[in-house]
């Protein structure tokens, strides 16, 4: 459990600092169909590379990661 929540961290991490750029980090609180776009875009490369930290492809996995960061 604990390496479980340390590549956690990673995955985290290398989701939002590593692969969200300037242009992501700038547009995806935007009102309209333009924040969406770059929202769904984060939260598409965020749940990715959570997923591929942890190892797990489920698609209860994927949605659970997905529908927690995209609110946020």
């Amino acid at each position: 459990m604990n390496t479980f929540f340390v590549l956690l961290v990673f995955g985290h991490f290398a989701g939002d600092y590593w692969f969200q750029n300037k242009k992501m980090q700038l547009n995806k609180s935007k009102p309209g169909w333009l924040g969406h776009k770059w929202c769904i875009l984060h939260c598409a490369i965020y749940t990715a590379t959570v997923c591929l930290f942890i190892k797990d492809f489920y698609l209860v996995t994927i949605i659970l990661v997905w529908l927690t960061h995209y609110p946020i």
